[in-house]
């Protein structure tokens, strides 16, 4: 499977690519400054792709792809304004591009309980915005076969390889198992046109979806 990984060089994206590739897919990493080329490996396509930028390149660089994995992240710093251009308009503008693209396959990596407003925290508001109403998009306005895929609060810490998807709770889980269990997601997802919280648990990510 052909795979464009957007915002392949944040925390999760790099591992993400990584997983992807042992996984036997043929990854292409999405990245806006292609200085960054050199901290792929051999076997990863690198190509040049900014969400800020024009529909039309993103487009081109999703031309023969099976599936597309939105990782791209501004941070989430309140009143940063690269909130709105990239967790908003560059992950709507991914989708669109998709659709034009006729991509196969869209997972966007969100937050939990980005589609529960009486959750979102305080503290990173402008975030939680932004990802609720990339959410709505993709789910209402576009033609997209996706998957939402709402981590819990990411921890820098060494993988564990083990997860919980749906449980009611929100165990913080560390960046390296979100981006295991994206990659699981895209082959094993029972059902597509679907949102899955995933949080620290103790089922292993192969058994998880």
């Amino acid at each position: 499977m052909k795979v464009l990984v957007i915002g392949a060089h944040g925390q999760v994206g790099q591992q993400l690519v990584r997983d992807l590739s042992a996984q036997g897919e043929e990854v292409y990493a999405g990245i806006r400054n292609m200085a960054q080329t050199k901290d792929f490996a051999d076997d990863v396509h690198v190509v040049a792709l900014d969400v800020t930028g024009p529909i039309a390149d993103m487009t081109r660089a999703m031309n023969g792809m099976d599936a597309v994995i939105f990782a791209a992240g501004s941070g989430g710093k309140t009143g940063d304004d690269m909130t709105l251009r990239v967790d908003l308009d560059g992950a709507i503008k991914s989708m669109q591009a998709a659709d034009e693209a006729k991509i196969g396959k869209y997972v966007l990596i969100s937050a939990l309980y980005a589609d529960k407003r009486e959750q979102w925290p305080t503290s990173i508001l402008p975030y939680y915005v932004a990802k609720y109403y990339s959410e709505e998009w993709l789910k209402r306005e576009s033609g997209l076969n996706y998957l939402i895929i709402q981590p819990s609060t990411l921890l820098n810490e060494p993988a564990r390889g083990t997860i919980a998807v749906n449980n009611g709770t929100a165990a913080a889980i560390t960046r390296a198992d979100v981006a295991k269990a994206v990659a699981v997601a895209l082959r094993k997802a029972p059902k597509w046109g679907a949102t899955y919280e995933i949080v620290g648990g103790d089922t292993p990510i192969a058994e998880a979806f």
